[in-house]
């Protein structure tokens, strides 16, 4: 609670900050107000230990922010505060059993708060295990936290009490949250920051009298009928030095007081300016001692009048308590019950899971696995912030973990961290988790060790300069090695031979279509010659061997690319310059050799070029031989059957002669090595350039 209407007054003076900006800081924390807030929130008999779950998750976050709390405990109670204490009892443990009375012993005073303090050591057990210093004061835990921050031993105090303030506390830090909802959801939590030197026209001195006029926990009333405006307007009338002894001038020069109420209060004094005279007759005729031939000069005495009127109320009221001032609740805040030390050690010490494990298993029945997994981070955040210590004493040290191996780095709410596998060297905590927690442990998360419950994340600036070998080491282990290229094998001659039985095996297209026919299929089918040898079917023959020999090209270089189709006019010159008497051959000579050349067009044009083609290989090209064939008049078949007998041994002659000149041997074009490419149109080329399949031949055979 603290003074009444000194948060309201110190409120626009406040600025609400996330908790990491308290990192670096040592913080004095009155114990009693975190317990008294979990026991508010949850009754006493639903849950009597909730206030330990509650102060270990707010100290443990406090600590890996890199905040030193250090905890306040109350002393003995002082007795303005006896009716305060009877009231807090009741809404504290409401729910609780009521304590019976010994026989042989007297009942003890329900205003004594011995059952509160039995709460406050149970949780100082608790700071002692995680190595956390508690401080007892003499009296109120909110004093000794003020003369901790006066004597710049801490850096701020946590409290909800603002009469810390009058004891002597220069900064208070308000409304400890570490809520995951609203604004400050993101940043871990959040405090309201009170800093008194940033007050104008407050010092102590006034704050002390606010408590007597407004009330406070030693002055639970206050005055009554006194507000704060009344107060505040009193107060800004003096000097913080003076303030206290004019309240007390109240009570002693009394004959001052009602000489100062009669002049406010007489009818020949104007009320505008002060002097003697009405404030009619002024109006009228001005005032002499103002100097004025009309009215009165109201700017200094009128504003003054009502303070005095203000200050004259409240000392009215003030004096109907007979104790009033009370010099004993001045005394309380402005007088030390004792001397503080010049020195005082409020390091962090070396927690202890071990005795952590069976605290919280006996006062809130929490498994000895999630105790561990809660507070190991705490001990090993101790090993880094004192790792020399730890380094230089690591024999004598019991309870101490040795970092294994870093696993990862990560970036929990945008902090640069890596995650530390720990080891027990000395097999301190080997037997701490019993079996069958560990095989449900397993289980649930799928895991086929133990190694996650034994790891933690830490900062990166603490871990280089706590373990920086381990760092490096895992950060060589991160390091891609740069992989040599592979040379290139030397061609031998029997990978040729080898690559060569296997184009034996080519498949002319991919999936071939039913009306592309093979070369060897489509002569097949001609009828047969009366002569016992064949040179056309032999040149097939060898033309579909060459191919089968052929070493594929990977890639196709460009001029591949671009001599895919043959020259069509090329081509077209070259077999009718080679077609021996055009003026002999028939129409029916002239379909037959167009239907040859296109099955052998059809057939070439399904040849995989590449080794993994992704459009088929485009046609070598169509060419009609009708147009530039004439077509003679009179057909060459009737003169065979009847009368020209001779033309007909003379044409024969014809054909031997120029199936003997045509030469097909295609198989020069597998002595080609491992680098060359296949260029259909100079095959198709050097076949027209000998002869064009001696189309004659063709239709003779």
């Amino acid at each position: 609670m603290g003074v009444k209407e000194l948060w309201s007054l110190l409120t626009p003076f406040c600025e609400k900050k996330p908790l990491y900006e308290l990192e670096g800081k040592t913080i004095a924390i009155d114990l009693a107000c975190w317990v008294c807030e979990a026991l508010t929130v949850v009754e006493y008999n639903v849950q009597p230990r909730f206030y330990v779950r509650n102060l270990y998750f707010r100290t443990h976050h406090l600590l890996l922010l890199g905040v030193h709390p250090v905890f306040v405990l109350d002393g003995k109670a002082p007795t303005l505060k006896y009716d305060t204490i009877a009231a807090r009892n009741e809404i504290q443990f409401k729910g609780a059993r009521p304590r019976k009375p010994n026989a042989n012993k007297v009942a003890k005073d329900p205003k004594d708060r011995s059952r509160f303090n039995s709460v406050l050591k149970k949780c100082e057990e608790l700071f002692n295990i995680m190595g956390i210093k508690c401080v007892h004061g003499w009296g109120e835990a909110e004093a000794m936290c003020a003369y901790l921050n006066e004597d710049k031993f801490v850096d701020g105090c946590i409290t909800q009490d603002s009469d810390c303030f009058v004891y002597g506390a220069q900064i208070v830090f308000r409304n400890f949250s570490l809520s995951q909802q609203g604004a400050t959801a993101n940043k871990g939590g959040s405090v309201d920051v009170y800093d008194i030197r940033k007050v104008p026209n407050l010092g102590r001195n006034k704050m002390v009298a606010l408590a007597l006029l407004c009330g406070c926990d030693y002055n639970a009333g206050g005055v009554n009928g006194i507000g704060r405006d009344s107060t505040m307007k009193f107060l800004n009338c003096f000097g913080d030095d003076v303030i206290l002894d004019r309240i007390k001038s109240w009570k002693t020069d009394t004959e001052k007081f009602r000489q100062i109420e009669r002049e406010i209060n007489s009818p020949d004094i104007c009320t505008a300016c002060g002097h003697a005279g009405k404030v009619q007759k002024h109006t009228r005729n001005g005032c002499l001692e103002c100097k004025t031939p009309r009215g009165c000069d109201s700017s200094t005495y009128k504003e003054k009048r009502l303070l005095m009127k203000n200050e004259l109320n409240i000392r009215s009221k003030a004096l109907l308590d007979d104790n009033f001032p009370n010099q004993e609740l001045i005394d309380e805040f402005l007088i030390r019950k004792g001397e503080m030390p010049t020195s005082l050690d409020l390091s962090w010490r070396q927690p202890n899971l071990v005795s952590f494990v069976k605290y919280v298993g006996k006062m809130i029945d929490w498994p000895e696995i999630y105790a561990i997994e809660k507070f190991l981070p705490l001990l090993t955040r101790w090993q880094l912030l004192n790792y020399e210590y730890v380094k230089n004493n690591a024999r004598n040290l019991k309870g101490v973990l040795f970092p294994d191996f870093i696993t990862k780095k990560c970036r929990p709410k945008g902090i640069v961290s890596y995650e530390i596998v720990w080891k027990d060297k000395d097999n301190y905590f080997q037997d701490l988790i019993p079996d069958h927690q560990i095989k449900e442990w397993m289980e649930h998360n799928k895991e086929e060790n133990t190694q996650k419950i034994w790891s933690t994340v830490e900062p990166e600036n603490w871990v280089v300069k706590a373990y920086p070998e381990l760092v490096q080491t895992f950060l060589d282990s991160k390091i891609k090695k740069k992989k040599k290229p592979e040379k290139r094998k030397k061609v031998k001659a029997s990978d040729i031979d080898e690559l060569n039985d296997s184009l034996n095996h080519l498949c002319v297209s991919k999936k071939p279509t039913k009306s592309v026919k093979k070369i060897n299929e489509y002569f097949g089918k001609l009828p047969p010659n009366n002569d016992n040898e064949n040179p056309i079917t032999e040149m097939i023959d060898e033309l579909n061997t060459s191919l089968g020999q052929l070493c594929v090209s990977k890639k196709p270089s460009k001029s591949v690319k671009t001599k895919k189709s043959l020259r069509k006019s090329l081509l077209k010159n070259n077999l009718e310059n080679n077609i021996p008497d055009k003026e002999n051959l028939v129409p029916s000579e002239v379909n037959h050799i167009q239907e040859s050349i296109d099955e052998l067009n059809d057939s070439l044009s399904q040849l995989c070029v590449s080794n993994e083609p992704k459009k088929p290989t485009k046609q070598i090209g169509k060419f009609k031989f009708v147009k530039s064939i004439p077509v003679c008049e009179k057909p060459i078949l009737e003169s065979r059957n009847s009368e020209n007998v001779d033309n007909q041994h003379e044409n024969d002659d014809k054909t031997e002669k120029y199936c003997k000149s045509l030469d097909l041997n295609c198989s020069n074009l597998s002595n080609f090595d491992e680098d060359s490419e296949l260029n259909l149109s100079e095959i198709v080329e050097s076949i027209v350039n000998k002869g064009s399949l001696n189309l004659l031949q063709l239709y003779k055979a």
